[in-house]
């Protein structure tokens, strides 16, 4: 057919044909194809018989499969035929016992629509041999072969399809992995750099802090040197101010006035029987006085040395001083206190508690303590100033107890102490750095904030704490 079709339209165009194609009575087989230009597409009994749907010359499509007409003489048809630019030709092909032909359809329908409810009757007009039958087997195997190749072609595409799927996704991940070794790389290498600056720091910082404790023993030695200094300065100008004073209330005698004897002359030597006479060895002892030697008198009494006082607070006076902290009561006193004066002397921290306090409870507080009650202000007033006083006042009642079989009497100068040096203990370096150097180097503040029994303790633990202060920092410097 090469007629135009659809009116004068040539090219860009697409005809369906729908129906029904009924072989000659002796016909037993048949099968189909399409000379066209361009696409060609041919369905049979409604399955796919030939698929030639693409632009080309003229050109004969792939065959169809072979049909079975030996009973049934009608199939059912669907062809498609589409021209793209340029002039177009449509062509069926169908093939007859002992040959092929292509024309000689008779076409019939009511109404007789082109393309539409189309009947045709092949004729056998055409000329040519029948294939043998060894070549319908060989077409039919290659058919069979071709779609078993394009089975396994589908199958084997699909597995390709997943597999490259699955490459894809590995080079993904992999894409991924890279990314996050190289952040992570970077990561590593600018912690490096600053892992080695900070190094670096923690050497510097290092050398300063041991410069410092360098310094700071070094101070503490210059400050054990003045203290010694001014304490043995301190000491001699103590000695000797009592010395005077005892040399000054020593009882002075008063010395008598004494007259000198003359020497009496012997009888013999008023009469001389010779008036010249030599001295002889026997009468040298009658004859003559003894010149050198004095007569013996009542002497001046002699002034003893006082002997040297080994306590400052020694004096030779008619009425002794008291001590502070009159030992005869508190020697006696037991490290046993009530829980109500334990509880009154920890809230002794507390603002205005001591003005609340009764006499009574003063007194209770203040021999609990192991102080004078004109003391309490004194101790409250530097437990607001002084955490280690403030501490030993809240834990009095706890650590009296641990005392309680002590030989000698538990004082909140023993308290204080025992803080201080738990503190020192605890943190060597925070306790050194914590020293007032001011009052340090001014020997004679010492002990003025203290109470009297605070401060007879503060002279027996102060040189240990600073020799266990320099063996620490020394053990210290060694480990660092």
């Amino acid at each position: 057919m090469q007629l135009p079709v659809c009116g004068n339209r040539y090219e860009n165009f697409v005809v369906k044909f729908t129906g029904v194609i009924t072989v000659p009575s002796w016909f037993t087989s048949t099968y189909f194809a399409g000379y066209t230009d361009d696409g060609f597409r041919m369905y049979v009994n409604g399955q796919l018989a030939v698929n030639n749907w693409r632009e080309q010359g003229a050109t004969w499509s792939n065959y169809s499969p072979i049909y079975d007409v030996s009973e049934d003489k009608t199939l059912d048809v669907e062809i498609w035929w589409y021209n793209g630019g340029g002039p177009g030709s449509y062509h069926l092909g169908w093939a007859i016992p002992g040959g092929w032909t292509g024309a000689g359809c008779d076409y019939a329908g009511n109404p007789r629509v082109w393309g539409q409810n189309f009947s045709c009757n092949l004729n056998t007009f055409s000329s040519g041999s029948a294939p043998t039958q060894q070549q319908i087997d060989a077409y039919n195997a290659a058919v069979t072969a071709q779609a078993a190749a394009q089975t396994e072609y589908n199958n084997k595409l699909e597995v390709r399809n997943d597999k490259l799927s699955v490459y894809n996704s590995a080079v993904s991940t992999l894409n991924t992995y890279n990314q996050t070794l190289t952040t992570k790389s970077t990561a590593y290498n600018n912690a490096v750099t600053n892992t080695s600056n900070k190094l670096t720091a923690k050497n510097n910082a290092q050398s300063t802090y041991n410069q410092a404790i360098i310094d700071m023993n070094d101070a503490i030695q210059d400050a054990w040197d003045l203290y010694n200094e001014t304490y043995l300065f301190e000491e001699q100008q103590r000695i000797a101010a009592a010395i005077a004073a005892a040399m000054a209330n020593q009882p002075q005698p008063t010395p008598e006035a004494t007259v000198e004897p003359s020497p009496e002359p012997s009888p013999e030597q008023t009469q001389p029987d010779d008036p010249t006479p030599e001295p002889t060895p026997e009468t040298t002892d009658e004859a003559t006085t003894e010149p050198t030697p004095e007569p013996e008198i009542s002497p001046e009494p002699e002034q003893e040395p006082s002997p040297q006082p080994t306590d400052i607070n020694q004096e030779s006076t008619p009425e002794p001083k008291p001590t502070p902290a009159e030992p005869s009561e508190e020697s006696s006193r037991p490290n046993v206190i009530t829980e109500e004066t334990a509880n009154l002397i920890a809230d002794l921290t507390s603002k205005d508690t001591l003005t609340k306090l009764s006499p009574e409870q003063k007194a209770a507080v203040a021999q609990g303590l192991g102080i004078k009650a004109s003391e309490l202000a004194k101790v409250v007033a530097l437990a607001a100033s002084d955490k280690s006083i403030a501490q030993a006042l809240e834990e009095f009642g706890d650590r009296i107890k641990e005392n309680a079989s002590a030989p000698m009497p538990y004082t909140l100068a023993d308290a204080t102490t025992e803080v201080a040096t738990e503190a020192f203990l605890s943190d060597p370096i925070g306790a050194i750095t914590d020293i007032d150097f001011e009052k340090l180097f001014s020997p004679s503040e010492w002990g003025k904030d203290m109470t009297d029994d605070q401060r007879e303790k503060a002279q027996e633990v102060v040189v240990p704490v600073i020799i266990a202060g320099n063996i620490v920092a020394a053990a210290m410097t060694r480990r660092i």
